[in-house]
């Protein structure tokens, strides 16, 4: 517990100024001690957040999946095997919140002039902090 306490924390001093794909990819690379690839991500991965500035695909499952693959890559791990863990990523995520698609998640918190409540930043702060548990867990498996 007091190892996914570091991973959140790490998590969230970028989530404090960055945007969702930038904390997760960049908090799960840092937790894994991979701290100059994550100097790399952050200049990488800005535009992802936002559901890549659209509110497609959310940018806490884009950089979620991006710290994976690199991690899954890192341990060796072959291209199928990581597809099929990006695959199970997405599943849980999508079981726990419904979709994984940003304009959907944030659609309850839409304000009638177009802006969206504060509340908002909190489902996303429970979004990225709900990726990097769930890589986490998926790396966990390759762990020795």
């Amino acid at each position: 517990m007091l190892l996914m306490s570091k991973l959140i924390d790490l998590t969230l001093k970028y989530w404090d100024t960055e945007n969702c794909a930038r904390a997760t990819a960049c908090g799960l690379l840092d937790f894994y001690n991979h701290v100059s690839e994550s100097k790399t991500m952050f200049k990488a991965i800005l535009p992802f957040g936002g559901g890549i500035g659209e509110k497609s695909i959310c940018g806490a499952v884009c950089g979620s999946l991006a710290a994976l693959s690199f991690k899954l890559t890192e341990l060796g791990l072959e291209k199928e095997t990581i597809s099929e863990k990006a695959t199970l990523f997405k599943e849980q995520f999508t079981a726990r919140f419904g979709t994984l698609v940003c304009r959907e998640l944030i659609e309850p918190y839409l304000l009638e002039d177009g802006t969206y409540a504060l509340e908002r930043r909190d489902s996303c702060t429970e979004l990225v902090k709900e990726g990097v548990k769930l890589v986490d867990k998926i790396v966990e498996e390759y762990q020795a």
